[in-house]
């Protein structure tokens, strides 16, 4: 008898996810809460403009899970080259989502927030 794997169902859930692959992605910083923003490549010809609700779980570096159930695959690096991407985020704050959502993204986060907060 073949032995089942266990799936968790968050997992299982996202077989119906909505998916989103964006290119010339960034982050977008607010309080606690961080959101990706970039252009979705479903048509080649074509580039739509997409924003995640807040990010919530991070699947690997460059999968990513909303709070409305989305995913997003981020392709390529963070786009660092429009300045009003950045929205006064700082380079090396950018430097640590480089390739993509670090591990420890959420205290990466927590961290840029305190340092505001403090006027650092």
């Amino acid at each position: 008898m073949a032995s089942k794997e266990l799936v968790p169902a968050w997992v299982s859930g996202l077989q119906n996810a909505k998916c989103f692959r964006i290119k010339y992605w960034s982050i977008k910083i607010e309080g606690p809460a961080i959101f990706v923003e970039g252009f979705e490549v479903s048509d080649p010809s074509t580039l739509n403009r997409v924003q995640s609700d807040r990010i919530i779980l991070r699947i690997n570096a460059t999968a990513l899970l909303d709070s409305h159930g989305r995913v997003y695959d981020l392709i390529g690096n963070i786009d660092r080259s429009c300045p009003d991407k950045r929205k006064n985020t700082p380079a090396a704050l950018l430097e640590k989502f480089l390739e993509g959502f670090p591990e420890d993204w959420q205290e990466i986060i927590n961290c840029y927030n305190r340092l505001k907060k403090w006027g650092l």
